[in-house]
């Protein structure tokens, strides 16, 4: 792998301890879950469109459609630091996503804990996670 994914998962986690912000862009001021994932792509160098017509909680198939128009869709067998997880709230809704920071820790920002963290990727995590995505330029 190039090493813009390891650039990514290194920017995501310098964001630890950011405020959670919704539609946040701003690393050290406020970031939501997709400001994680884009400023860290921003960060590494990708030149990612970026995307704030989403709610609190957004419709189903928007964060799919949005994932699909910048990343590739991946295997979990592919998934390296930089990656993108994407994770269900409630029934199988996608409505979150996470950076890999390695095989078993991600970067995300979590409004109920009102900051960006560097958390595992255990169990419970696991369970709502829908897909893996790695950014278009990221080989």
């Amino acid at each position: 792998m190039s090493t813009i994914g390891y650039r990514i998962a290194a920017a995501a986690r310098s964001y630890v301890g950011t405020p959670f912000v919704h539609h946040g862009r701003r690393p050290g001021v406020g970031l939501d879950c997709a400001g994680v994932a884009f400023c860290a792509a921003w960060d590494a160098g990708l030149a990612v469109a970026d995307e704030r017509a989403y709610g609190k909680l957004p419709k189903p198939d928007f964060l799919l459609d949005m994932l699909s128009q910048r990343c590739n869709r991946i295997e979990e067998h592919e998934r390296l630091p930089g990656d993108v997880l994407l994770f269900t709230y409630g029934k199988s809704n996608p409505a979150h996503f996470a950076v890999l920071e390695h095989d078993d820790r991600m970067v995300h920002a979590l409004e109920l804990r009102r900051k960006v963290l560097y958390v595992p990727l255990g169990p419970a995590w696991r369970e709502r996670l829908h897909s893996y995505w790695r950014f278009k330029g990221v080989s």
